[in-house]
Formats: C-alpha cells, structure tokens, sequence
C-alpha cells in the first residue's frame, strides 16, 4: 500500500485541502498528517508520496521535481517551509525519488480523492 504524506495544516481552512481529500483515501493508502520537518524528512527517504494544498493552480498537479516548487507553489508544514527542506534533501542526496500531488486551496474534497487516485494509478 502506497504511503500518502499530508502536508499543510489541517486546521486551516484551504491549507487543509490535502487532509481532507486524503482522509477519504485511507482504505486506499496509508495516510500519514505530517507535523514536523524531522518526520518529512523521513518519510520521504521512503519514497512517500507528499500531498499538499497549492495557491495558483486550477486542477490537481503532478510534481516530480522539487525544484519545480516555487513561490507560486508554496508548501507549508506548520510554518516552515517544506518546499525547501524538500530542494535541500535532493541536493544532499538523502532523497532518491520524489512525488508530490499538489491539491488546488478550496477544490472540492471529493474531486481532489479522485484525482489523487488517478495519480496513484
């Protein structure tokens, strides 16, 4: 079963896209809320598959580059910024493949599961 990390606070209205879509997936992944820096980093040595809420897109995207998060495509994780802890881990080579789904802020729960799992395969 495929590990689907939640990024974002799930407190916040449109930051909690990606929890909400996830928590309709749990008997299709296993899904993890992510809290901290340390436990990102370890799940994505894993091979996780990051999800997240996204200012600026329309539909759900499939990132495969970290470097392709940019200002327009902020990640946060309770304040910090995973988008670059994410770089960073690719740079020092402690993250070997990378899958991020990135959930638009305020989509619709239901369409974003779909999505997701069209993305799952």
């Amino acid at each position: 079963m495929k590990t689907l990390v939640c990024l974002g606070n799930e407190y916040v209205q449109g930051d909690n896209a990606a929890a909400t879509a996830c928590s309709l997936l749990k008997n299709k992944a296993n899904v993890v809320f992510c809290s901290s820096i340390d436990q990102l980093l370890d799940l994505i040595k894993k091979g996780s598959i990051l999800v997240d809420a996204a200012d600026g897109i329309e539909t759900p995207l499939l990132i495969r580059d970290p470097g392709k998060i940019t200002n327009n495509l902020r990640l946060s994780l309770h304040d910090f910024d995973a988008g670059f802890f994410l770089r960073l881990a690719k740079e020092i080579g402690i993250m070997k493949r990378f899958t991020l789904i990135a959930i638009p802020k305020n989509y619709p729960p239901r369409k974003a599961a779909t999505a997701i799992r069209k993305f799952l395969g």
